[in-house]
């Protein structure tokens, strides 16, 4: 098992500002140092990651977003880049949900509300999964 470098840039796309609070809060209490590049909307992660798709070493979006959702974000930037690690949230507990991101290229999925312990092991799940 790899360990992710602490100092890793992230990009968190969530549209409910308090969730997104609460995920770079837990983020920063994993000890992650590095840039969070906040989105509060899929079109908004999108010019963020062209932006800086160089540096961001790890992506997190909500699924349910206003204009662009995280799926369309996910599709968009599978086209461009199939290795950066990408962590889908959802509320919902819906199979077909998981299946269609999976199949878009979602390296995994974290249920909300999430835990500090869930956020984590996910991310090591992931980021294993795209640095073999």
């Amino acid at each position: 098992m790899s360990k992710m470098p602490e100092s890793s840039t992230f990009l968190c796309a969530e549209d409910d500002a308090t969730m997104r609070s609460n995920l770079i809060k837990d983020l920063r209490g994993l000890g992650f140092s590095g840039t969070i590049h906040e989105a509060e909307n899929g079109q908004e992660a999108i010019d963020k990651f062209k932006a800086n798709a160089a540096d961001i070493k790890f992506v997190i979006s909500d699924m349910m977003m206003p204009g662009v959702n995280g799926l369309e974000f996910l599709k968009m930037l599978r086209a461009k880049n199939k290795n950066v690690p990408f962590l889908l949230l959802t509320s919902e507990n819906d199979r077909n949900t998981v299946v269609q991101s999976v199949q878009a290229g979602a390296t995994n999925y974290l249920l909300k509300p999430w835990t500090k312990q869930s956020l984590a092991e996910k991310i090591v799940f992931c980021w294993d999964k795209h640095n073999k």
